[in-house]
């Protein structure tokens, strides 16, 4: 297996020195030169969209063909859940993805918890060797390198099929994005990391350690004249519910939705509204909490209080993680410490949870205009049952199933015009081949054209709040009780 070395740059040439390793980037007109050589088919291109659910644990990709619909992409491996992860080596090479790590490799996880939210402790102890202002840029890299070995193999298998080999074809790549707000700043991160990374994808990266990858990462100046047209970050949020609305068979109506991953818990209230058949998309709320599995666990084992090395607490985290999708788990420990960490400590991540849900259905029910700022029908006044759709890896989970439907319409104001909640998996559309659908619903809606994910992108709410509108005339509002 040959150590991979550090990726080149279509914008930047730069030598570095660490130790006997040499860095060396080739130039443009190189690249170019190889580009323009294997793309000289006549004819209008093939557009191929690559769909990329980057996550916590494991990375989830779709391929969108044009007149095709949309499938699920397997790795040479047949996985179709590939493990978000980079390993360095005891001599400090990274590998963005090794078919068999080298012994003594240093396994690095959850770098897109560290990209969108880079002051969460809960994973900063995965990356010791990095420190201060080079932890932030190293995560970036990091990810980076990862992005570009996953787009490079996946158009590395897709061109070797038959209806593209000697194709002309035009690739787009749409990333994944945890935000509420489709203006947020992490859309902007996540932006810079995967442009990089197309940079970086071909030819493919030659090794380094992280000290050079981290400069090169920094030395790189996006040409964003040709980037920004070949590969896009957009919310989840965005992608799942435009998967979710493309299906003619999903009725009109106001739901909620649950994106359970790894990291976060993506949440919304939405109306999808057909007209003259044609679905439109209304999201009154939308909230983003590293509420997921891992980000769980992690928290779980910290509110215990462990005084335990890093390596003790991670792997006991991850045992308190398979508790929350298995019960048997937790009967076959019951007296270990992380079935003491379970059960001492789930009361706090119910009540977070829950919080969280109540949040975000309050919102969307103040945003109601009609017959009180209830969810209640306007007509008869009658109350209404949400359906809260649930998907990503955490939807399956018994624990999280409990804390959801432990929701009580009639204890809480939040849910006022609402009488019951419902829960349910996101069903797969008529036609859809394939098991898990889901857990793949996101990266099957990143796998839409930039255009259409775009539009549904606006949908969400700004992070620059409204200004009230002016009041028609002014008056000398009466003094109240509660004014003094």
């Amino acid at each position: 297996m040959a150590l991979v070395r550090l990726p080149p740059s279509l914008a930047a040439i730069c030598t570095s020195e660490t130790g006997t390793d040499t860095l060396t980037i080739d130039t443009p007109a190189a690249i170019a030169g190889q580009t323009q050589e294997t793309k000289s088919h006549a004819g209008a291109p093939i557009e191929v969209i690559v769909g990329i659910d980057y996550g916590t644990r494991f990375t989830k990709v779709a391929i969108g063909r044009e007149g095709l619909e949309a499938t699920i992409w397997h790795d040479a491996e047949n996985r179709r859940l590939i493990p978000s992860v980079v390993y360095i080596t005891a001599k400090g090479d990274v590998l963005p993805w090794p078919d068999s790590p080298p012994a003594g490799a240093s396994k690095v996880e959850y770098l897109k918890m560290l990209l969108a939210t880079p002051n969460d402790d809960r994973f900063g102890s995965q990356l010791p060797f990095l420190q201060g202002s080079l932890r932030a840029q190293g995560v970036k890299a990091l990810a980076a390198l990862f992005l570009s070995e996953l787009i490079r193999r996946v158009r590395e298998s897709e061109e070797n099929k038959p209806y593209l080999k000697n194709e002309n074809t035009r690739w787009l790549v749409n990333i994944g994005v945890p935000v509420q707000f489709y203006d947020g700043p992490e859309r902007e991160i996540f932006q810079e990391v995967a442009s990089v990374a197309y940079l970086w994808h071909e030819p493919r990266p030659q090794g380094g350690d992280i000290g050079s990858l981290v400069s090169a990462y920094s030395s790189v100046v996006v040409d964003k004249a040709h980037i920004d047209k070949a590969i896009s970050a957009f919310p989840e949020l965005a992608a799942a519910l435009s998967e979710y609305t493309r299906d003619p068979n999903r009725p009109e109506g106001l739901y909620g939705f649950c994106d359970i991953g790894g990291g976060t818990i993506d949440g919304a209230i939405f109306r999808l509204n057909r007209g003259a058949g044609y679905p439109r998309l209304a999201i009154p709320s939308a909230a983003v909490r590293p509420l997921g599995t891992v980000a769980v666990a992690r928290d779980l084992v910290r509110r215990a209080g462990t005084t335990l090395s890093a390596e003790r607490q991670l792997s006991l985290s991850q045992q308190v993680d398979l508790m929350l999708f298995d019960a048997k788990q937790l009967s076959s420990d019951a007296k270990g410490s992380a079935a003491a960490v379970f059960v001492g400590h789930d009361e706090a991540m119910r009540n977070e949870v829950q919080n969280f849900v109540r949040k975000f259905v309050n919102d969307a029910r103040l945003k109601q205009s009609a017959n009180g700022h209830s969810f209640s029908d306007a007509i008869s006044g009658k109350k209404i049952q949400l359906r809260i759709f649930l998907a990503g890896g955490g939807a399956e989970s018994p624990s999280y199933r409990s804390v959801l439907q432990g929701l009580d319409p009639e204890q809480n104001s939040a849910f006022d015009g609402i009488k019951t909640v419902r829960l349910e998996t996101v069903a797969r559309p008529a036609g859809h081949r394939g098991e898990d659908y889901s857990r793949f619903v996101i990266a099957l809606g990143l796998a839409n054209s930039p255009e259409e994910l775009e539009e549904a992108s606006q949908f969400l709410p700004s992070r620059i709040p409204k200004k009230p509108p002016a009041p028609q005339r002014q008056s000398n509002p009466m003094i109240t009780k509660d004014d003094l």
